[in-house]
């Protein structure tokens, strides 16, 4: 999503706490907190103007503002979940007795998984524009990849890819500072991570530490990286 905090709706939040039964109350304390405590000032040619109070967005480093972003994203959950019921987005199974994933989210990242058919990716598409109609989300096709199978065929990678308008992700590509394709070379794809994490290290002054020191210091820094 593209500035997934700042262009949400409030009117889309308290629809999804309503929704969800919160008592009134809170549900009245919860949208004041997001309301009336944000107003801006500028200056247009060397002159204040304001205040402009805003009807949308969620303050980045509010700590109430992620646990409402995941509020709001139950909406979009709840879309998913109803298109794998349907059989209009089936998903995939890891293994044959798994379950059955259409969806997997991380922060305002979604990874959607589907066979691929223009049938089923028209259908995926029509899950976050319903989304961004109701919250004024927006998808951020130039930060989206398509990564296929390597049982799908070329000429079906091309026309899929063209049809959403997402570039396919290749072997190169990396998110969030790690490969985005691992292959059985695991050795090789994450040295960069090895080499990145012994630097870390090296980088601390090793010998005004006890071995305690180290070891929280290891745990907190260089296990950070990784996850």
């Amino acid at each position: 999503m593209a500035k997934a905090y700042d262009r949400l709706e409030w009117s889309y939040l308290h629809h999804m706490l309503v929704v969800m039964d919160f008592n009134t109350t809170w549900i009245f304390w919860v949208m004041n907190c997001a309301r009336t405590s944000v107003t801006f000032a500028v200056n247009i040619n060397g002159f204040p103007k304001g205040f402009i109070v805003p009807s949308r967005g969620l303050r980045q480093g509010d700590p109430l503002s992620p646990f409402l972003f995941l509020i709001c994203a139950k909406g979009f959950i709840h879309m998913c979940n109803q298109a794998l019921y349907n059989c209009t987005l089936p998903g995939v199974r890891i293994v044959r007795l798994s379950p059955t994933i259409n969806h997997l989210l991380f922060a305002d990242d979604s990874l959607f998984c589907c066979p691929a058919s223009h049938l089923v990716v028209a259908q995926l598409l029509q899950i976050p524009q319903t989304y961004s109609n109701a919250s004024s989300q927006m998808t951020n096709f130039n930060k989206s990849a398509v990564f296929f199978s390597k049982n799908t065929s070329s000429r079906t990678r091309t026309d899929l890819a063209n049809f959403l308008g997402i570039s396919p992700i290749g072997a190169q590509d990396k998110y969030l500072g790690l490969p985005a394709v691992i292959n059985r070379f695991k050795r090789q794809i994450l040295i960069d991570l090895k080499v990145r994490i012994i630097r870390k290290i090296a980088g601390w002054k090793e010998k005004l530490l006890s071995t305690a020191g180290k070891k929280i210091l290891i745990k907190i820094v260089a296990c950070a990286i990784p996850i």
